[in-house]
């Protein structure tokens, strides 16, 4: 014998969905918290950029290739995708990054 259902719904999904936040705080690495961002070449003036200047550099590790940038006294890490061009503009202009912020 086949069964065949009467027509009724008796199951419905759901069809409201709100987000929910979620507990869990993603893992930053060491040196790349937003306060050691803000303070890291902030407070320097802006040098040449066409004079020397020594830099470490340290790799980091992590999901995104963290790099660890040691110029002028001061450090800070950046993530993978972050070219050296804009890494050493922070350094040379004394200030954070900002996005679409181009000369």
């Amino acid at each position: 014998m086949a069964y065949y259902p009467t027509g009724k719904n008796e199951r419905s999904g759901s069809t409201t969905w709100s987000p929910e936040r979620s507990k869990l705080r993603p893992v930053r690495p060491k040196g790349a918290s937003r306060g050691a961002a803000a303070a890291r070449w902030f407070k320097l003036g802006k040098r040449q950029a066409r004079d020397p200047l020594t830099i470490t550099i340290r790799y980091r590790g992590g999901n995104e290739a963290w790099w660890y940038v040691e110029a002028r006294g001061s450090a800070g890490a950046f993530p993978g995708y972050r070219s050296l061009h804009d890494v050493m503009r922070e350094i040379n202009e004394g200030s954070t990054f900002r996005r679409g912020d181009e000369d």
